[in-house]
């Protein structure tokens, strides 16, 4: 599995004027400009891309915990199997995305 490109977390939010800047504390990782869209909503998206790096972990480990239970359920012949296997091909499509292709970059 890829490794991950992305500065790692904590990212935190800071609001300067017009500007909701998004970073791990040393260095702005992104801008967001409130000026085309309400405060708030500049100030939620900021505190959403702050996020990610705690988003990416989480689903990484619900990935693994659900993989080692669709096992368990398999042997037990259990309907959650088949549940499980469709949410693990959910989350390892979003991380695929979130982990990128080094061929495309």
């Amino acid at each position: 599995m890829a490794e991950s490109k992305f500065t790692p977390g904590p990212w935190r939010v800071s609001a300067v004027r017009d500007k909701v800047f998004v970073g791990d504390g040393s260095v702005p990782l992104a801008i967001v400009n409130n000026v085309l869209v309400p405060p708030a909503m500049a100030a939620a998206n900021g505190r959403l891309m702050a996020a990610a790096p705690d988003m990416y972990g989480a689903l990484k480990h619900a990935r693994d915990v659900m993989q080692r239970l669709n096992t368990i359920n398999s042997l037990a012949i259990s309907p959650l199997a088949s549940i499980n296997a469709s949410y693990i091909s959910e989350i390892s499509t979003l991380l695929e995305r979130i982990e990128g292709d080094d061929t495309n970059d």
